[in-house]
């Protein structure tokens, strides 16, 4: 999972689930995880099982919008 936050309040916390599981939090800002504004950040997930050839990835902002930056989905 690619995330930037780019200029703004830098103000998002969110939490990523796959599948229905909570995968990712932010734990606080995305900018403070990050390092700063204008700066990208990874999160790479693994072991997530996929049925039925569908996965399903949600975010769940206790403040601000979640943006992703970017979706990388390898086969294990």
């Amino acid at each position: 999972l690619h995330f930037a936050e780019i200029g703004g309040d830098n103000e998002r916390i969110f939490e990523v689930s796959m599948q229905g599981e909570t995968v990712f939090e932010t734990g606080g800002t995305l900018a403070s995880l990050a390092g700063g504004t204008n700066t990208a950040y990874v999160e790479t997930i693994e072991d997530v099982e996929v049925t039925g050839n569908q996965l399903t990835i949600e975010a769940v902002s206790s403040q601000e919008n979640p943006t992703f930056s970017g979706i990388a989905i390898r086969e294990a």
